[in-house]
């Protein structure tokens, strides 16, 4: 068979060469006869014309009798081309006209995910991804007789739909050929007739399938009804854009043949079949969707810039959407599904499930943990004094004892405005002994913004450094309800240093609340309790190898919420708290020799200021680092290749992604050495993350939509803001899911 296929592959001299070829091959058990038809005369009608013929005569000369009469022709292909060129003169102006109109805004190109940006000279090259229908395309014929319509609106509605999905674009162009055989008279002749025409369709998240269906019947009907126009004065009439690289107007084809399985040879005295004609090297557009009358689907797509995963996608995706449009043909196209649950799926959903991350003792009590087995461990180390895990723990008690006798206790709060300092992270841990729960409150915030944090979670007791006393006092004005402590001020040696009771923190109380920014309006609190910390801490204990023995940083805002990740995780494994000046995060080369000297093997930053860290010649100092983990902003490559020239081997670096809504972070991807993209990686531990489109669809893979998360570290919501949190849809419990 190589030598067939090597002949039907052979390109046509259109000079020289017949344009009909026909070559017989004998093989060891059977004979191929190959019949090689250039598409400028003949089309896939003509291919059973010639096969019909073929019989015919076969069959007369087998018998040795004179061949048949074939059925006259009224007419040959050159009269019907005369005919239709003077037909064009007459109708050219109102064709041009109609299809001005029918094209006008349409979208230069389709956005479906690509696994590559679309060269500039494409070269073509082609695969092809097949599938069956089974007994749907009967019940597609059955609903499309039921609604008079024809069974090829109903698949194009079907594959108009999951573009629509696919890409997030209403208006939908497909190319659909049409065989130009209207006429009685030209049905029997051999030629190329075909033409294809473009059908527009408008596609909405409820308009019901069938009627999209009856749109496309119609839309279809008036395209052919207007084909006689050359496909290039369809592109100038639409005033499209035309670039060598793309097929103007449209990029997907569909054709649907019902009859393409009954075209079967059948020759006197032999067994004869078709076979299947080779591949051809070249794609004719994007995508080419091709259904016959047996049921079989294939997709020829232009694999410079689609891969077969994301085409098998949209096959499957088609097939389950018509399926199901089948049985609900009244259903809005949005709540089709064109996504099946599958193991593959759920890997990249769900995070590993850890039910003992939410058990045992909480955050603080970790802490205290600590500071009873090994007191003289360094906990926080400023500018190089040291106070030890002991010392740290009885000045937390001694102050959450004052909160107490202030009235704080569960779901209380306690306003933080201090700079970077011992008696920040104390305060913090204060806070939450105490029962209550901890604010933050940049001093270099405006008070107005600030205000609005103290009023919102309506604070009991506000803790201040010295030099924002004066601010301190004017926030809120005369309605100020809160007390306000300056920190310098605070007898930090005299009290009880022993802890509080276990039970004033409940496990599902508020630990801290932090503020998004407000650029789109008020400010909203996050409400973090202990079981999303908790949940979030031990993560970070597991994930990173986190231990007694690493060390540190804070160095963020504290208002900015990674600053949790810096503080608690090293707390709660009784690691060494290194704590940046207040402004020494920004400065580099501060950084580097900080990380250096203190030796510090565990760092979390944003990267923008992480590319400033890492192009200082000190940054090779830092051998002791273990994880570099980015956060708060699109991670850029060029920083992992930067990171990777000046850490250690064995370093993690990792670019980890979460709103503050789902406690710092909820996905993270290892980012590796010389790679060339990045995503936001996979859930962590406990976390489920679900893309799902406007009418909350799960999406298949590749294909963008809205992030939905859930899991033991969602926020119980926004603070004194119970309609905001109604509308975000947060639930006041969480489901282990788990996926078998």
């Amino acid at each position: 068979m190589h030598d067939v296929h090597v002949e039907a592959l052979r390109e046509f001299d259109l000079v020289s060469d017949d344009l009909i070829r026909v070559s017989i091959f004998h093989l060891r058990d059977s004979s191929v006869i190959l019949i090689n038809v250039h598409h400028a005369v003949g089309d896939a009608w003509s291919s059973g014309i010639i096969l019909q013929e073929l019989a015919v005569n076969y069959s007369a000369a087998l018998r040795n009798v004179p061949l048949e009469s074939m059925p006259h022709l009224h007419i040959q292909y050159a009269d019907f081309v005369v005919w239709q060129m003077a037909n064009l003169d007459q109708s050219r102006e109102s064709l041009i006209e109609w299809w001005k109109k029918t094209l006008a805004g349409i979208p230069a190109i389709i956005q479906l995910p690509t696994r590559q940006t679309r060269p500039q000279d494409p070269k073509y090259s082609s695969k092809t991804v097949h599938g069956e229908m089974g007994d749907t395309l009967q019940r597609v014929i059955k609903l499309a007789a039921d609604h008079r319509l024809n069974t090829q609106a109903l698949l194009l509605a079907s594959l108009q739909a999951v573009l629509y999905r696919y890409s997030g674009q209403e208006d939908i162009a497909i190319g659909v050929p049409a065989a130009g055989r209207e006429m009685p008279e030209v049905q029997p002749l051999i030629g190329y007739f075909i033409n294809t025409v473009v059908v527009r369709g408008a596609v909405t998240d409820s308009v019901a399938f069938i009627d999209l269906a009856s749109e496309a019947y119609l839309s279809m009907l008036d395209a052919v009804d207007h084909s006689q126009l050359p496909f290039a004065e369809v592109v100038s009439a639409s005033g499209a854009k035309v670039t060598s690289n793309v097929n103007p107007i449209f990029q997907v084809l569909f054709q649907y043949v019902p009859d393409g399985s009954s075209i079967k040879p059948t020759l006197e005295g032999m067994k004869a079949q078709v076979c299947p004609a080779p591949k051809l090297k070249q794609a004719k557009t994007d995508l080419s969707v091709f259904i016959t009358g047996d049921g079989h689907i294939s997709i020829d797509y232009m694999d410079e810039i689609h891969d077969e995963s994301t085409m098998t996608n949209i096959m499957d995706s088609f097939l389950l959407f018509l399926d199901n449009a089948c049985m609900h043909p009244e259903s809005p196209v949005s709540c089709l599904p064109i996504s099946a649950p599958s193991a593959l799926i759920a890997h990249h959903m769900f995070g590993s499930l850890k039910t003992d991350y939410v058990q045992g003792p909480l955050t603080t009590q970790l802490f205290e943990m600590w500071a009873q087995r090994s007191p003289t461990q360094p906990c926080l180390v400023l500018e190089g004094e040291i106070l030890s895990y002991e010392e740290v723990n009885a000045r937390a008690n001694r102050l959450a004892r004052k909160l107490v006798h202030l009235g704080v206790g569960r779901n209380v709060a306690v306003g933080l405005m201090m700079d970077r300092s011992f008696e920040l992270v104390i305060s913090m841990l204060a806070a939450m002994k105490a029962g209550g729960f901890y604010v933050p409150l940049d001093p270099d915030y405006p008070d107005d913004r600030l205000s609005i944090y103290m009023e919102d979670s309506s604070a009991a007791v506000l803790v201040a450094g010295r030099e924002h006393l004066m601010r301190a006092n004017k926030l809120g004005g005369a309605d100020a309800q809160w007390t306000v402590i300056i920190a310098e001020e605070f007898d930090w040696d005299a009290g009880d240093p022993s802890n509080l009771p276990e039970d004033r923190i409940a496990r599902d109380s508020l630990a801290y609340v932090i503020f998004t920014s407000g650029s789109t309006g008020r400010p909203k609190g996050v409400m973090i309790d202990h079981i999303a910390l908790l949940d979030f801490v031990r993560y970070n204990l597991e994930y990173y190898s986190v231990t007694e023995k690493d060390t540190c940083l804070l160095s963020i805002t504290i208002n900015f919420d990674p600053h949790v990740m810096q503080v608690f995780t090293g707390l709660a494994a009784g690691a060494r708290l290194v704590i940046a000046k207040p402004g020494g995060h920004v400065d580099a080369e501060y950084m580097s020799d900080l990380l250096a000297d203190w030796e510090v093997s565990f760092y979390n930053t944003v990267p923008a200021l992480g590319l400033e860290y890492y192009k200082t010649e000190g940054a090779k100092r830092c051998t002791s680092l273990k994880s570099a983990i980015f956060s708060g902003e699109a991670m850029p490559i060029e920083l992992v290749d930067l990171i990777y020239r000046n850490v250690p081997p064995g370093v993690k670096v990792v670019n980890a992604y979460g709103p503050t809504e789902a406690t710092v972070m909820a996905t993270n991807l290892t980012c590796e050495r010389g790679m060339t993209s990045m995503t936001i990686g996979f859930p962590e531990h406990n976390m489920h993350c679900y893309i799902v489109d406007a009418s909350m669809n799960m999406v298949p893979p590749g294909v963008p939509g809205e992030l939905i998360l859930s899991g033991p570290r969602l926020a119980q919501g926004y603070i004194g803001r119970p309609d905001l949190t109604a509308e975000n849809r947060f639930l006041t419990s969480f489901v282990w899911i788990c996926v078998k």
